[in-house]
């Protein structure tokens, strides 16, 4: 299968409120989507479902949206689990960002009941190589936990169409360590999920990035998010 990284554009907004579902379907109409992909497999899945993620930007936050088709909507973790990891727990639909000019890059999830989980990993395969700094892989994860600011996020849910949206406005005062965010930056992205189907007991994984095995931390494969 031909790998070909996604380039995207994140065009700029005014004033946003997350809460406004119109708005978003307003500012996201015309907006250039990534579309998720196995690209480690020769052909798609049998449980593989389409889904599809853009991004805009505002003067304080990125905006990002998705479209999710799901055939079993659910996750276990509920939102006031905040940080607990729920991927084993049901569908999560995961973002990763690594900011123009840093080593670092971070990774938020959110589910279906609105549960979220971020963190910021100081480099790539920094679990590998920061082992053994740390008693067990929890407590290093634990290290890598962002409190605050919390992402906001909400999620709307359509079982009959089978599909789950979600859209999270995420402060750039999170991501960003070195240049600030201007028109012409470009930053690594990419779009993740787990979508688990009852009673099944392994996900169907996928990504908008080309990823040459299922491992989400395969920086040099993530997208280029340009911001104009």
């Amino acid at each position: 299968m031909d790998r070909i990284i996604p380039q995207i554009k994140c065009h700029k907004a005014g004033s946003f409120n997350v809460d406004d579902w119109k708005a978003a379907e307003e500012l996201f109409k015309t907006a250039e989507f990534a579309e998720f992909q196995q690209g480690w497999a020769d052909k798609p899945s049998h449980d593989f479902r389409p889904a599809k993620a853009a991004a805009a930007w505002t003067g304080t936050s990125l905006i990002v949206y998705a479209e999710l088709c799901d055939d079993d909507i659910f996750n276990d973790t509920g939102e006031e689990e905040f940080n607990r990891i729920a991927i084993g727990s049901g569908d999560v639909f995961e973002i990763f960002l690594r900011p123009a000019g840093q080593d670092s890059y971070y990774e938020i999830h959110v589910s279906p009941r609105n549960q979220k989980f971020q963190i910021r990993l100081p480099f790539p395969n920094c679990f590998q190589k920061l082992k053994q700094d740390f008693k067990s892989p929890d407590e290093m994860l634990e290290s890598f936990k962002i409190w605050n600011p919390v992402v906001r996020s909400r999620v709307s849910i359509d079982r009959a169409a089978r599909k789950w949206r979600v859209l999270a406005e995420i402060p750039f005062s999170m991501l960003v360590e070195k240049e600030t965010v201007s028109a012409g930056l470009k930053w690594r992205f990419s779009f993740c999920r787990y979508d688990y189907t009852r009673p099944e007991r392994n996900p169907a994984y996928s990504s908008t990035s080309p990823h040459s095995a299922i491992n989400y931390h395969l920086v040099d494969e993530y997208g280029i998010l340009e911001f104009i």
